[in-house]
């Protein structure tokens, strides 16, 4: 069953600043339609609570995944950071040719792994919010 939004882009402070106007103006007459709408949007969030996880209990679900992906991504950053300097080190140091060239081959494709796991998990985005 397709929901239809029959109240626009409206939003509950919207709704309820109508009721508060309803009071300073005595002019009640539209004051049930408000009421009736500020129910619709009321359940359309319970509604929307209920689909990612069941209330409060998802929403402590949702918190604890998303600080679990904020400690990954920081410890996907730091490893990230760690292959750089590593990468700098080596062209820095006078090491033999063969040497450095596998060492450098196997850090780079360790970067790049991580930054294609990074990248999946952050999604391209680079802001710890």
């Amino acid at each position: 069953m397709e929901i239809i939004d029959r109240c626009g882009h409206r939003t509950m402070c919207s709704i309820l600043s109508n009721m508060r106007d309803c009071l300073k103006t005595y002019n009640f007459s539209y004051l049930s339609g408000l009421i009736e709408e500020a129910q619709y949007r009321a359940e359309r969030m319970e509604n929307a609570l209920e689909a990612y996880g069941k209330g409060y209990d998802g929403i402590e679900a949702m918190e604890s995944d998303r600080i679990k992906l904020k400690d990954e991504i920081r410890k996907l950053k730091s490893e990230k950071k760690n292959l750089k300097n590593k990468e700098t080190t080596w062209q820095q140091e006078k090491v033999s040719p063969k040497e450095t060239e596998a060492e450098k081959e196997e850090a780079q494709t360790q970067g790049e792994e991580v930054a294609k796991h990074l990248e999946k998990i952050t999604g391209g985005v680079e802001n710890e919010s």
